[in-house]
């Protein structure tokens, strides 16, 4: 379903969607420059502030030291052959004079530290940071603290002075109220809501519009460890401790600031001035502010001329939307009733036309619902598409019922035909059937034989393996125990050659004997134990060659029966790798009948399935036949009845009125 869009929203939308944008881009414009020069005119005035409150703090860091140097120039300063102590009494009465300044006491020192305050209180100021600097000859100021004379806060102002023979004689200190540099800062010179403050270089502040901050020695650095919304504000003051100039924006007490510093020449400090920032685009608020007024009042009005204007254009709409709407529905007697001379007086008119046609369709369409297919409808023109189709269906319809009558009486005549080949079909179905039983029981047995042989193959099988298993296993002890007698042969040819070598020493050693025997007998009485020995010796000799002799002998009986072993083990060897060899090969026979055996089984439990299949196939084609006989029947007796509703329509003679009724134009 379409979501409804009411057009006078819609106009409404438009007028304020034209209006609203031109004012948007009017105030978006004006903004923008706006915001671009404010962009540039806010840090030149904060810049120009900033500068100011670095003018003023320098006028009054120069007067006191013009002061001071005035004084270091004084003959009775200069004169050190008079004490400290007349020296200062000297001071007091410029002190005085000066109270306005801020001014609390001048002192003077001698080379050591010593010093005495024009009150004549005498104090030790050699360890003191300004002392020590001063005494380098420099203009020094301190930074704030505490006096120790009078428990006041304080800023020093040091320089060094000489005595008439331009030797350096001690310092000259001038006590001046802390405070005093923080007043006399005005809204004229530094612009309104800017705040000015500056800080030593540890972060102390030392000038402040807010003369509490000085007097309580605020230390935001400090103060930052108890506050966190002081986070922004001491990133700022890390700059201004390292002497940097700059700008940024920080919040400080949930309140956005705008910041511009300095350092403050001839000091460690740093001075710098805020202002928050929502007052220093004060007036881009409040323009912005306006902007949303108007646009506000745009858009009211803007809606009250869209309605007023909308009301004359979405009136007659509605009125026609209405119509078509219960023309959509069915309702057909509808009217319009608008006089307007403009495009919706034309758009009336055109929809009056319509109703009228769509009131002669619909006629013509109830006729043909109550079954007279004799209506015509005039043709309008060349477009007519609908009156043409309503023709053109007449037409059909007539044509139609016209050979319905003639289908139905051969559809009565086919199913006879049908019922008496279904009849054939399940008889023949049923004799199949039981053919394909008889085939299946068949089978089955076959299925079991092959079973039965595959059982038998594996078994044969794993026999011819555990042959073939143990023939390997033959094959290799033979192997080694012809290893091993070769091994024997060896040996024994190795022990027939030492025995050799034993033969030859008991023959050397007989005729070593036979020699000796011979020599003993040319001695005489003396080679008698000689020839005892010899003859002793040549016995053994005898008795050794004899034994070799039947050892060798008997190494050779052993020789000959292990070379016949030998010969027998390598023939076994043969024999049994040439069993082995056959008993492998009846192992891959048995292996091919037993895969043929298991293909065989698989192939006929295929056969088994198909014809199973085939079965269910053939008692599905019986129980088809039966179903197709009794539908054919059924068919027979409804064609009866078509004919019967035929006869009740309202026909042309179609077959002379085709001629007649030209064909629809393309579309």
């Amino acid at each position: 379903m379409m979501h409804f869009k009411s057009i006078r929203i819609k106009f409404i939308a438009n007028i304020i969607l034209v209006a609203l944008t031109s004012v948007l881009l009017i105030q978006t414009a004006n903004l923008l420059l706006l915001q671009r020069s404010f962009s540039k005119l806010v840090p030149s005035t904060m810049e120009t502030s900033l500068l100011n409150a670095h003018e003023q703090i320098q006028i009054k860091l120069k007067e006191n030291f013009s002061a001071l140097e005035a004084i270091s120039n004084m003959p009775m300063i200069k004169d050190t052959s008079l004490s400290l102590e007349e020296r200062a009494a000297g001071l007091s009465s410029f002190v005085e004079a000066n109270e306005d300044k801020g001014y609390q006491a001048c002192a003077i020192t001698d080379t050591t530290g010593r010093a005495v305050l024009s009150s004549g209180v005498e104090l030790d100021v050699s360890a003191d940071s300004y002392y020590q600097e001063a005494a380098q000859g420099k203009k020094i100021v301190s930074d704030p603290f505490i006096s120790r004379a009078t428990g006041n806060l304080l800023i020093v102002y040091a320089v060094p002075y000489y005595d008439n023979g331009g030797n350096f004689a001690g310092v000259i200190t001038l006590d001046t109220d802390a405070l005093y540099l923080s007043h006399n800062f005005s809204v004229q010179s530094l612009g309104e809501n800017i705040e000015v403050f500056a800080i030593t270089n540890d972060g102390t502040t030392v000038v402040s519009t807010d003369l509490d901050m000085v007097q309580s020695q605020l230390n935001d650095f400090n103060e930052v460890k108890n506050d966190s919304s002081l986070k922004g504000l001491v990133e700022s003051e890390k700059k201004m401790i390292q002497g940097l100039s700059g700008k940024g924006e920080h919040v400080y007490h949930k309140i956005r600031e705008l910041i511009h510093y300095m350092p403050v020449e001839g000091t460690s400090w740093s001075i710098a001035v805020t202002q928050p920032k929502n007052e220093a685009y004060q007036t881009v608020n409040a323009i912005k502010i306006n902007g949303l007024i108007v646009l506000g009042i745009v858009t009211v009005l803007s809606i009250i001329a869209g309605t007023l204007l909308s009301k004359s254009i979405s009136r007659p709409i509605v009125q026609l939307a209405d119509a078509a709407n219960s023309l959509a529905q069915g309702d057909v007697d509808v009217n319009i009733l608008i006089k307007s001379q403009d495009e919706t007086g034309i758009l009336a008119e055109a929809f009056h036309k319509m109703i009228q046609n769509v009131r002669e369709q619909a006629g013509a369409i109830n006729c043909i619902a109550q079954g007279d297919y004799t209506v015509s409808l005039p043709i309008r023109g060349s477009k007519d598409i609908v009156n043409r189709e309503i023709n053109q269906l007449v037409k059909n319809y007539n044509q139609l019922m016209g050979e319905l009558r003639t289908v139905a009486e051969q559809v009565s005549f086919g199913a006879s035909q049908v019922a008496g080949g279904a009849q054939l079909l399940a008889s023949g179905s049923s004799q199949q059937s039981a053919s394909m039983e008889n085939l299946s029981i068949t089978i089955n047995e076959i299925n079991a034989h092959a079973d039965s042989n595959t059982k038998l193959a594996t078994d044969a099988m794993n026999d011819v393996n555990n042959a073939g298993r143990l023939v390997k296993e033959s094959m290799i002890s033979m192997q080694s125990t012809a290893k091993a007698m070769t091994d024997i042969e060896a040996s024994s040819k190795q022990i027939a050659k030492v025995i050799m070598v034993i033969d030859d020493i008991a023959f050397q050693t007989n005729l070593l004997a036979l020699n000796a025997a011979v020599e003993a007998a040319r001695a005489g009485q003396q080679g008698k134990g000689f020839a005892v020995v010899a003859d002793e010796v040549r016995s053994l000799a005898e008795k050794s060659a004899e034994a070799a002799r039947e050892t060798a002998q008997l190494i050779e009986n052993s020789i000959q029966g292990v070379s016949c072993g030998v010969e027998v083990a390598r023939r076994a060897v043969k024999e049994i790798e040439t069993a082995g060899a056959i008993t492998e090969g009846d192992g891959v026979i048995m292996q091919k009948i037993c895969t043929a055996s298991e293909q065989q089984h698989l192939e006929i439990a295929e056969i088994t399935q198909s014809i199973v299949e085939i079965t269910e196939v053939v008692q599905t084609n019986s129980a088809t036949a039966q179903e197709s006989a009794a539908s054919a029947e059924e068919l027979s007796a409804q064609s009866a009845r078509l004919n019967d509703i035929v006869d009740r329509f309202k026909l042309q003679a179609w077959k002379e009125d085709a001629e007649k009724v030209s064909p629809p134009e393309k579309y």
